[in-house]
């Protein structure tokens, strides 16, 4: 039991990495001039799918990112890492505002609604009722975000979703609604299997 443990744990701690270093270029990308993947191996393309920057104008901006399975690079899909990934929609959204200061501040979390393909809503999952690995995942995600990126790290709020038929490399979609806007995923993402 305790090896299976460590392996569950180390594969979640893969992932979480993976997420972090996935949100750290979304948010990079925040800044004018945009760099672009140079490598195009299946984690760098499911990167730029997945992450999402709205640059609404007058410094409204929202920054969205599917926490999909694969942004695991191929050497860190563990199975239960995978397996967490493609159970769940794990959505982090922030909606910020920037200054011409250079100043920024984020809303207080809002509410976030993914839908299937066929427009069903997937079921929003509570700290009640996650279970305690998903808890831990998304633990490590918002302090590895707010220690790396600060403000902006601290800024994005993550919804867990039971997934049912969603999979992120098989044919279909989401949306997810997330301040005033409806943002679509199709699937399979690029970089899948």
């Amino acid at each position: 039991m305790e090896g299976t443990m460590k392996r569950i744990l180390c594969g979640l701690g893969a992932a979480a990495l993976s997420i972090v270093c996935a949100s750290a270029i979304v948010l990079g990308s925040a800044v004018p001039g945009e760099a672009r993947n140079w490598s195009k191996n299946p984690a760098n393309l499911a990167n730029d799918y997945l992450g999402v920057y709205d640059d609404r104008g007058g410094g409204d901006h929202v920054i969205m990112i599917w926490a999909a399975s694969p942004l695991l690079p191929r050497d860190q899909q563990t199975p239960a890492a995978m397996e967490l990934l493609d159970k769940y929609v794990i959505i982090g959204a922030a909606h910020g505002h920037f200054s011409k200061l250079a100043t920024a501040s984020f809303d207080p979390p809002s509410k976030i609604d993914v839908f299937d393909q066929n427009g069903q809503p997937l079921v929003a999952l509570t700290e009640s009722t996650m279970p305690p690995i998903m808890l831990g995942l998304l633990t490590i995600l918002q302090s590895a975000l707010s220690r790396a990126m600060g403000p902006m790290g601290q800024g994005i709020h993550w919804s867990v979703f039971e997934a049912g038929d969603v999979r992120a490399c098989t044919k279909g979609g989401i949306s997810v609604q997330f301040a005033g806007t409806k943002y679509t995923y199709d699937t399979p993402v690029p970089g899948c299997p």
